[in-house]
C-alpha cells in the first residue's frame, strides 16, 4: 500500500511524515515479537535488536543516544561519521550519562592529535595514541613510543633505587652500591642527564666524549647549577694545555696539570713541577726568614735568614738576591757574584758587600750613580769610605767622596813602618860625555835617577814643565860615579858654568833630592 506514492515498495510505504495516534508516549518506537508497535521514554529508551542473528544492514543514529547493554555489530560501528570532533569530549564514544564526560574520541579537525585516539575522563584527554603509534600520558602530542608528561610509577619495581634495564629491556630497581646508571648502547648518547643525590659508578664515566672543550669552562665536569662555573675540564683542541686537566672557579682556570705532569697555579703552561704565577704562601712555614730545603726536599725557615746550598757540587744556575741578605760561612761561586745589580749605590754604605751584622757599616761598595768615585771601589768602616780605588787605578786614603788624583793620594799624615823601597832608573847615557843630559819623562817616572861610574863629570838638566811630573812629585839624583856631576834646570852644555839650581854632586855626597811645585826645588 502506498500513501502519497504510486509505486509502493513495502507493505506500507509512506512518502512523508507518519503519525500513529495509538503511540501516546514520547520516546523510541519499539516493536514486540508479534510486530506490535509501542513507545518508551527515559532510561528505557533503547534501540533493541529483536533477532538472534546479525542483521544484514546497518543503521545511523543522529544525535546522542544510549545503549542499555552490549553493542554487537557485524561490521563497522562509525562514531562521529560527520568528522566533527575537534579534540574535545564531544562527538565521541561516551560512557555513562552526559556530564561526567568519560569516553573515547578521535580528533577529526586539523591540528593536534588528528586521526589519533584520545581517552577522556572528566572531559580531559588523559591518554592519547597518535596516528603514528606513539602513546602519550598527559600529552596529546607524544614524541616517543611512551611519552609521559608527569611523574611515573611502575608498581612492579618494588625496591627503592635506580631503575636499570637488562639487554632485553626488562626494568628492575636496586639500592645501595648496586644503584648504577648503565649505558646500553655502544655509541655516545645525544642528550645529557642530571644526577640527583649520591651514587656509585661501576665503570668509566666519560666527560666531553665529543672532544669539544676549548680550554674554557664548557663541556666539562661542572659542580652545582649552571652559571657559577666551578668544575674540572680537559682541553681537547690543539694548543694550550691540550690533554691536561684544568680546575675552574667562577669560570676561570685556577690550577692546571699539564699532560707531562707539571702543575701550574694561575698558568695553563707550567714549565716546572710546580709553577706559580703570583705570590706563594706556605702555611707550614710559620717563622719569618729564608726558606731552606734539606736533602729530602723538606722546607723550613731560618730566622737568621741564610741561604744554604744543600748540594756538594757547583750548581749550574745563578740566583739573584733582592734587598738585603747574609751569608753564613764561606761563599764560593763558580762564576761571577753580582753585588748591586740594579746600580743603586750612591757612594754611601748601602747596596754594598757588608761584613758583619747590620749597623756597623763595614764593607766594600762601588758607586754606580754619576759623579764622585763612579765605577771605582770604596772600602768602608763605620759606614765611612776610608780607602778608594778610582776607575783609572789611583788609590785614595781618607778622601771621603773625592776621587784620587795620584797613584797614591793620602788625605792626612802617613807612616811607613818599614823600609821604603823606591824605583831606581839607571842613567841611560855615558857619564864621560862633557855635554848635558836632559832627563826625560821616562827618567822622572822613577823615584831615583842613578848616575853610574864615569871618568869625567857630567851635567844633568831637570825636565821643564809638561814632562809628566805632578805637584809634590819627588826626584832623587843618586851619584855613584868617581867624579862629581853638575845638576841644573838649564842646559848650557858647559858643566863648568852652571846656572841656577847648581849642585856639585861629588862622590861621597851621593844624592840630591828635588820636589816639583811648578818648578824644581831642592829640598835636600
Amino acid at each position: 500500500m502506498g500513501i502519497r506514492t504510486a509505486a509502493p515498495t513495502a507493505a506500507l510505504d509512506v512518502n512523508g511524515s507518519t503519525r500513529l495516534r495509538g503511540l501516546t508516549t514520547a520516546g523510541f518506537v519499539t516493536t514486540d515479537a508479534s510486530g506490535n508497535l509501542g513507545s518508551v521514554v527515559g532510561s528505557g529508551s533503547f534501540v533493541q535488536n529483536h533477532t538472534a542473528t546479525v542483521q544484514a544492514g546497518g543503521f545511523n543514529l543522529n544525535g546522542s543516544g544510549a545503549v542499555g547493554g552490549a553493542l554487537v555489530a557485524g561490521g563497522t560501528v562509525a562514531v562521529d561519521a560527520a568528522n566533527a570532533n575537534d579534540g574535545t569530549a564531544a562527538n565521541f564514544l561516551r560512557f555513562g550519562e552526559s556530564g561526567s564526560a568519560e569516553g573515547i574520541g578521535s580528533k577529526r579537525t586539523v591540528g593536534g592529535n588528528r586521526y589519533g585516539v584520545d581517552f577522556y575522563t572528566n572531559g580531559v584527554a588523559r591518554l592519547s595514541v597518535a596516528n603514528g603509534g606513539n602513546v602519550g600520558i598527559g600529552t596529546t602530542a607524544p614524541t616517543a613510543a611512551l611519552d609521559v608528561n608527569g611523574g611515573a610509577r611502575l608498581r612492579g619495581l618494588t625496591t627503592s633505587g635506580v631503575v636499570t634495564t637488562d639487554a632485553s629491556g626488562n626494568l628492575s630497581s636496586g639500592t645501595g652500591s648496586g644503584s648504577f646508571i648503565q649505558n646500553q648502547t655502544a655509541t655516545a648518547q645525544a642528550g645529557g642527564f642530571n644526577l640527583s643525590g649520591s651514587g656509585t659508578v661501576g665503570g668509566t664515566v666519560t666527560v666531553d666524549a665529543a672532544n669539544a672543550n676549548t680550554g674554557t669552562a664548557a663541556s666539562f665536569l661542572r659542580f652545582g647549577t649552571s652559571g657559577s662555573g666551578e668544575g674540572i675540564g680537559s682541553k681537547r683542541t690543539a694548543g694550550g694545555n691540550f690533554g691536561g686537566l684544568d680546575f675552574y672557579t667562577a669560570g676561570t682556570n685556577r690550577l692546571s696539570v699539564a699532560s707531562g705532569g707539571n702543575v701550574g697555579i694561575r698558568t695553563t703552561a707550567p714549565t716546572a713541577a710546580l709553577d706559580v704565577n703570583g705570590t706563594t704562601r706556605l702555611r707550614g712555614l710559620d717563622g719569618a726568614g729564608v726558606v731552606l730545603a734539606d736533602i729530602d726536599g723538606n722546607l723550613s725557615t731560618n730566622p737568621f735568614g741564610y741561604i744554604q746550598n744543600q748540594a756538594a757540587t757547583v750548581q749550574p744556575g745563578g740566583f739573584n738576591l733582592s734587598d738585603n741578605g747574609r751569608v753564613s760561612g764561606t761563599l764560593t761561586a763558580g762564576g761571577t757574584v753580582g753585588v748591586d745589580a740594579a746600580d743603586f749605590n750612591d757612594g754611601t754604605a748601602t747596596n754594598f758587600l757588608r761584613f758583619g751584622a747590620i749597623g756597623s757599616g763595614e764593607g766594600i761598595g762601588s758607586k754606580r750613580t754619576p759623579n764622585g768615585n763612579r765605577y771605582g771601589l770604596d772600602f768602608y768602616t763605620n759606614s765611612t769610605s776610608r780607602l778608594s780605588i778610582a776607575s783609572g787605578g789611583n788609590v785614595g786614603i781618607g778622601l771621603g767622596t773625592n776621587t784620587a788624583t795620584a797613584p797614591l793620594d793620602v788625605n792626612g799624615s802617613a807612616r811607613l813602618r818599614g823600609n821604603l823601597r823606591r824605583d831606581v832608573r839607571l842613567c841611560p847615557v855615558n857619564t864621560t860625555s862633557a855635554t848635558y843630559y836632559t832627563l826625560t819623562a821616562a827618567d822622572i817616572a822613577f823615584d831615583v835617577f842613578k848616575v853610574a861610574n864615569g871618568a869625567y863629570a857630567r851635567g844633568f838638566e831637570l825636565p821643564a814643565a809638561g814632562s809628566g811630573q805632578q805637584i809634590g812629585q819627588e826626584l832623587t839624583i843618586y851619584n855613584v860615579a868617581t867624579s862629581s856631576c853638575i845638576i841644573s834646570n838649564v842646559n848650557t852644555d858647559n858643566p863648568t858654568t852652571p846656572t841656577t839650581l847648581q849642585d856639585s854632586n861629588t862622590a861621597g855626597l851621593h844624592a840630591v833630592k828635588f820636589i816639583w811645585d811648578g818648578v824644581w826645588i831642592r829640598v835636600q
